[in-house]
């Protein structure tokens, strides 16, 4: 079931409040968010949020993720770029491309990836345009 917070007055859902996919739901697409998003359930398909995107310890990513902070505590499967930051908590698995400012991955969790940080692009990039 996805689920978002609503105005109580006018029963119409807030902007930026965040966004909720229950554990018990399975969606496929293509995915845009605006605020928060927390995974609980399955997704298939990118997935573009301007905010935090949490996927909790029975949520499932499969697909291109980009977002600003990314916490992964159950499964994520695809390319992954987190403007700011990626945190990898223990027991959650991570696979594909990754490309972050910031990573941390905690003792337990599994990270097979390709990393890049922001850092080593820019220096690439700028060897190419010499």
């Amino acid at each position: 079931m996805a689920k978002t917070d609503t105005d109580n007055t006018t029963g119409k859902g807030r902007s930026g409040q965040g966004s909720f996919i229950g554990a018990e739901c399975e969606l496929e697409g293509r995915f845009t968010f605006t605020g928060p998003l927390t995974i609980a359930g399955h997704l298939k398909g990118p997935v573009k949020s301007d905010g935090l995107v949490l996927i909790e310890a029975t949520g499932h990513l499969e697909g291109s993720l980009e977002a600003a902070i990314i916490i992964v505590h159950g499964k994520l499967t695809g390319n992954v770029t987190a403007h700011e930051s990626l945190e990898i908590w223990n027991e959650a698995v991570v696979t594909g491309k990754v490309l972050t400012r910031s990573i941390r991955v905690d003792a337990g969790s599994l990270l097979t990836a390709d990393p890049v940080s922001y850092t080593h692009l820019r220096a690439h990039e700028t060897r190419h345009d010499l």
